[in-house]
């Protein structure tokens, strides 16, 4: 990646990420793995699986309502 800080803002407690951003995480986690870089792979890998996570709790009913999880709609 073109990044001079690379990981700076993935590694930082207020990052936010969605979704949308999957394809680039996948990439930069896959750059970290090219170099070595084992700790920064590893931030990539947690930042991706709580995005597979929070896609996975996420449920719209029919209703059209989103929903946090399908416990809390019950």
């Amino acid at each position: 990646m073109d990044c001079h800080f690379e990981a700076i803002c993935e590694s930082c407690t207020f990052v936010v990420t969605t979704i949308e951003f999957r394809p680039t995480l996948e990439r930069q986690r896959d750059d970290a793995s090219a170099k070595g870089q084992v700790a920064r792979e590893q931030i990539f890998d947690g930042l991706l699986s709580r995005l597979d996570g929070e896609a996975t709790r996420r449920h719209v009913p029919s209703d059209g309502h989103r929903v946090r999880d399908r416990a809390s709609a019950l």
